[in-house]
């Protein structure tokens, strides 16, 4: 799923399916859905670094997927996080949006948690 995000003076594409999450593994060498997990949790908070390869990722994927040229590089990623920190934010949730809840039954439709 490819979703336009104002970023860099102008709207991107950012992909944060399978091409994305490969993305961030290939660039980092670490597991995507580990560290998201995590910082969804609270179990970490997410370093500088670690937020400019999600993002420097997904505007990868996203301009790949396109057939638009990467015009950037992670340095000016950070440059537009600096200027824009709830670029983060927004960036994670078209994560969490390209990817079925874990309370979903087979045919994709939520299901209530049980009570505890």
């Amino acid at each position: 799923m490819v979703r336009l995000l104002m970023i860099g003076g102008k709207e991107r594409p950012l992909d944060f399916t399978f091409r994305g999450l490969m993305e961030y593994e290939t660039r980092t060498g670490r597991n995507s859905i580990e560290d998201f997990s995590a910082i969804e949790t609270g179990a970490v908070t997410p370093s500088v670094t670690m937020m400019v390869n999600f993002v420097t990722a997904g505007l990868i994927a996203g301009a790949k997927v396109e057939k638009m040229p990467i015009d950037f590089d992670e340095y000016d990623v950070a440059g537009w996080l600096s200027e824009d920190p709830t670029i983060f934010v927004k960036s994670m949730g078209i994560y969490k949006d390209a990817w079925p809840t874990a309370n979903a039954d087979p045919d994709g439709k939520k299901t209530k948690r049980a009570a505890k």
